[in-house]
Formats: C-alpha cells, sequence, structure tokens
C-alpha cells in the first residue's frame, strides 16, 4: 500500500481547493500558463493542495520561514478527474491533483501574510481591517469581536452618534493613519464606508447600509460588496437594491444573508467571515502583481 490512501468522492469534500506558491513559482506559473509544480509536488507525483480548514497546518509545517506567499484558490470541478481527496498527514483527507494547474481555472490569488510563532493564530490569513459600527452601537460589539477571533488586525475607532460629519472625520482619519486593505461598516456605519474617500484599491463591505439617512453619496465603486437581509425592519432591503442600480453593479455585489437588522445571527456573522477572505481577493489577473 503507498504512503497515501485512496478514497473516493464524497459530499464532504469543500468546493474549492487552495494551492501555496511562493511569488517567483506564480510568475512563473503565469508566464507559462500552467503551475507544474514544486519539487516536493514532483517528488510526490502529484500537486499538493489544502482545503480551507488545513491552511494553517499546511502554512506552519512547510513555510513557516517563508518571507511571501501567495494563496490560489481553485473550483473543484475545474479540477475534473484529476483531483483526488487521499489520507495524509495526521490521517486527515487532503486533496492532491495527478496534473499541471491550469492558470485559467485559478478563480482567485489573495496575498498571505505569516504572523509570528507565538501570536494567537501562528499562521494565518488575515487582512487589516478598518470596522465602522452603527448608530448607538459600541466598540468591541459582536461583528468586529468576530473579525478579530479570525484572525484579522481589526481598527474600531468610536464614532460619534449625534454628528455625522464628525464620526466621517473620524473614520477618515482612521482609514489614512492606518491605512486598512478593508473597510466594513454596519448600517450607520455603512453609510459612513459609503462616504469615505478610499483608494480605489480598498474595498468596503457595507452591512445594511444606511446611505439615505446619511450622508451624500449615492453610489459606491465597483470593490463594493452588500450584506442585507430582506427581513431587515429598519432599513429597507430595496435600499440596498437602489444602491446598486445607482451604481450599475450587477446583483452578484448583494448577498442576502441574516433574518433581522443586525446580522449577528451564526449564519449572518459566517456570511460575513466568508465575504472578509473572499470578496477582496485579487482576481486572477497577470498585471496585477
Amino acid at each position: 500500500m503507498s504512503k497515501f490512501e485512496r478514497r473516493d468522492k464524497d459530499d464532504t469534500e469543500p468546493a474549492s481547493v487552495c494551492k501555496i506558491l511562493y511569488r517567483e513559482d506564480l510568475e512563473r506559473a503565469i508566464r507559462n500558463g500552467k503551475f507544474s509544480g514544486s519539487p516536493h509536488d514532483l517528488s510526490d507525483g502529484f500537486l499538493h493542495f489544502s482545503a480551507e480548514d488545513q491552511l494553517a497546518g499546511t502554512l506552519a509545517k512547510h513555510y513557516r520561514d517563508a518571507s511571501e506567499l501567495w494563496l490560489l484558490r481553485v473550483n473543484v470541478d475545474a479540477l475534473r478527474d484529476d483531483l483526488r481527496f487521499e489520507v495524509s498527514r495526521g490521517g486527515q483527507r487532503f486533496p492532491h491533483l495527478y496534473a499541471e494547474l491550469r492558470m485559467e481555472d485559478v478563480e482567485s490569488i489573495q496575498p498571505i501574510r505569516l504572523e509570528r510563532a507565538d501570536a494567537v493564530h501562528p499562521v494565518s490569513i488575515r487582512r487589516k481591517i478598518l470596522y465602522l459600527h452603527g448608530w448607538t452601537s459600541v466598540v468591541g460589539g459582536v461583528k468586529p469581536t468576530s473579525l478579530i477571533e479570525a484572525g484579522h488586525d481589526v481598527i474600531e475607532p468610536a464614532l460619534d452618534d449625534d454628528d455625522f460629519d464628525l464620526a466621517l472625520k473620524v473614520a477618515q482619519a482612521a482609514c489614512e493613519k492606518h491605512r486598512p486593505e478593508l473597510v466594513v461598516g454596519s448600517s450607520r456605519g455603512g453609510a459612513l464606508a459609503v462616504n469615505l474617500e478610499l483608494p480605489p484599491e480598498v474595498p468596503r463591505i457595507v452591512l445594511c447600509p444606511a446611505w439615505r439617512r446619511w450622508g451624500n453619496a449615492n453610489r459606491v465603486p465597483i470593490n463594493t460588496l452588500i450584506l442585507h437581509s430582506p427581513f431587515d425592519d429598519v432599513i429597507p432591503f430595496s435600499d440596498s437594491l437602489n444602491l446598486i442600480e445607482n451604481s450599475s453593479l450587477f446583483r452578484s455585489h448583494l448577498r442576502v444573508v441574516g433574518s433581522d437588522h443586525r446580522l449577528a445571527s451564526p449564519d449572518a456573522i459566517t456570511a460575513l467571515k466568508d465575504a472578509c477572505l473572499e470578496f477582496p481577493d485579487r482576481r486572477f489577473d497577470p498585471f496585477a502583481l
């Protein structure tokens, strides 16, 4: 029997799998239109991939001393019969690709930050996020706390409830000081996020944005994602539909989540955490590197 035990596919397998590359390997793969494998891959006879929940272990075991890494996500359907899930480290079933990886099959490319060994998340994919809380909300609420627990670096300034212009000034100053990779705003904080002046490469995720109630902006740039519940009894779901229409964005920029305005239920929190990882990804574009 080989050191890897073959298993048939089942319904527990993820929809996408991840490949970690050094920058030089990524650039070579982009030039060639394919990735043929690292020395480790070539020695084993297949390309090593990981599921999302296996990434931390893979990074800690094989890449602890790396200075720059990139994460490629690939839909399993694109890999067809060449992808097998086989028993490997710690008895876990890992995805192995018995073929070259075609770069046209890559869904997204994301830089990986490697954290210090004594951190709570020793090796993790994390983002620097500016979080803007809602009206009468407090710093350190459920949503920003969940992002911190997910390993992100969250900056959350206290925002004035009575003076929107002052709150916007505080948010703008925090953005310029900390230079976040992503801005997340909830309700009135979503209105702040919509009205912020951001570098064009910084995306926004806004939850039930109260843009009609506060501020002057009625459009958002293309790298904006809206999370909203149609059962919201505070900010009408139609407001988000109108914001999408005003901005000439596809309907996919509005995700239906949760069952109320707060979006603090477990499923809504999961949707937010997933969005913070997936939405700002650098889509496959060789000229973006």
